[in-house]
C-alpha cells in the first residue's frame, strides 16, 4: 500500500469513506468524543483529510487530535471555558482504558473500493491514461477483479497500467491477456490459500457460535460449497460427495437454516439447476 499515491487512494475510497466521516460527525453532535480505528495508516490519513474538508465546508466544529495528551489538553481547555466541542482521536497507537471515547472502526479498504470498472477508470484518469479505457472490456475486468476482491490494491493498479500499455498502446491483446493470467496464477499461489484458510476459520467460528452440532453444520457447509461456490449441478454434486440427491437436498435445506450462505457473502434461497 505504501507505493499508492494518497491522492489516488482518496479518489478510490473517498465516496464510501465520506459516509464514515458523516457518521463520526453525527456522533460528535450528540455530545460524544470518538476514536477512529483502522489498521491502514493511509486510510487514516485520507479520513482526516475528508473530515477536515467536510467540517470546513459544512461549518462543523470538531477537534482533531493524534495523541491522548492532546485529547486531555483539549478537554481541559473546553471545561475551563464552559464549552464542549466534539473531539476525534486519529491514532493507531495503543489507548489505555478510561479515555471515555466512542470507538468507530473504519471498514477494511476492500469494502471501500468502488466496482472494478470504476476503479479502472479512476486509476487510468489519475495517470493521464483515460484514452485507453475502451480496452478494458468484460474479459479484462474479470481478470482484474480478483485483485480488488482480496484488497490487493497495489497489484491492481500495476496490472491496470500494464494492460493499458500492452493492449492499448501496443495493441497486443494476446500479451495483455497472458500477462493477466500469469498475475492471477501468482495471486492464486498465495492469496487463494490465505483466502480459503480465512474462510474456513470463519466457518468454524460460525459453527461454534450458531449451532450445537458441528457434524450437522459441516455436512451443510460442504454441500453448500460444492453446489453454490464450486457451481456444480445437483447431479455432479451428489456424485462428488458420494451421497444421494435427496440427501444433498436435505443438506442444502439445513444450510439455509444455519445461515451458511452468509459465510460466503451470499443471500439465502439460491437455486441450482439439476
Amino acid at each position: 500500500m505504501h507505493a499508492v499515491s494518497p491522492h489516488l487512494f482518496q479518489k478510490l475510497v473517498g465516496k464510501k469513506l465520506l459516509a464514515e466521516v458523516q457518521h463520526v460527525i453525527g456522533v460528535g453532535k450528540q455530545g460524544f468524543d470518538l476514536r477512529v480505528k483502522t489498521d491502514s495508516s493511509v486510510l487514516l490519513v485520507v479520513f482526516e483529510v475528508l473530515l477536515t474538508q467536510t467540517c470546513n465546508e459544512e461549518l462543523h466544529a470538531v477537534h482533531r487530535v493524534h495523541t491522548i495528551e492532546e485529547l486531555v489538553a483539549i478537554r481541559e481547555h473546553d471545561l475551563s471555558h464552559g464549552v464542549f466541542t466534539p473531539t476525534v482521536l486519529l491514532s493507531q497507537g495503543h489507548i489505555g482504558e478510561g479515555a471515555g471515547l466512542v470507538e468507530h472502526a473504519l471498514p477494511p479498504v476492500v469494502d471501500l473500493l468502488p466496482p472494478c470498472s470504476a476503479s479502472v477508470r479512476l486509476v487510468l484518469e489519475h495517470h493521464g491514461l483515460g484514452v485507453f479505457l475502451p480496452v478494458f472490456g468484460p474479459e479484462r475486468l474479470s481478470s482484474l477483479k480478483p485483485f480488488l476482491a482480496r484488497g490487493n490494491l497495489t497489484s491492481f493498479i500495476d496490472a491496470t497500467i500494464q494492460t493499458a500499455y500492452l493492449e492499448g498502446a501496443r495493441g497486443d491483446s494476446d500479451q495483455a491477456a497472458d500477462h493477466l493470467r500469469k498475475l492471477n496464477r501468482g495471486l492464486g499461489m498465495e492469496s487463494d490459500a490465505v483466502f480459503e484458510v480465512e474462510t474456513l476459520a470463519r466457518s468454524l467460528q460460525w459453527v461454534l457460535s450458531r449451532d450445537p452440532s458441528p457434524h450437522q453444520f459441516s455436512k451443510a457447509l460442504l454441500s453448500y460449497f460444492v453446489v453454490h461456490v464450486k457451481n456444480l449441478t445437483l447431479s455432479q454434486s451428489s456424485q462428488a460427495l458420494g451421497i444421494s440427491r435427496t440427501t444433498l437436498q436435505l443438506h442444502l435445506q439445513l444450510a439455509e437454516k444455519l445461515a451458511v450462505p452468509e459465510i460466503f457473502g451470499h443471500t439465502r434461497n439460491r437455486l441450482r439447476p439439476a
